[in-house]
């Protein structure tokens, strides 16, 4: 799964201790904001991996957003139909090895 998350280059990322992974479902984005949809759970991803940023800075904790990986992967490997949802960002989480 790491693999598939990390877009096939896990070294440049460390070893994270876990990751989030932020998903749009199109019918629900599209049903609410109509044909902004797209553009707004873009929107609310960034607000939440934000948020998830600073909680994480609060706990002691490294985070790193991810966006080089391939989505229909992702999606294979976290078993996630690629025609009703799409992965829109990975965030990895974890201590820093020094």
């Amino acid at each position: 799964m790491y693999k598939a998350l990390s877009g096939g280059d896990p070294v440049r990322l460390g070893q994270p201790h876990f990751a989030l992974v932020y998903f749009m479902v199109y019918e629900k984005s599209l049903f609410k904001y109509r044909y902004r949809g797209y553009r707004m759970a873009m929107m609310e991803a960034g607000s939440m991996y934000q948020v998830a940023g600073m909680v994480a800075d609060r706990l002691g904790l490294e985070n790193r957003v991810w966006s080089a990986f391939t989505d229909t992967y992702v999606s294979k490997v976290l078993n996630v139909d690629i025609r009703t949802a799409t992965p829109l960002i990975v965030q990895f989480f974890g201590k820093r090895n020094d």
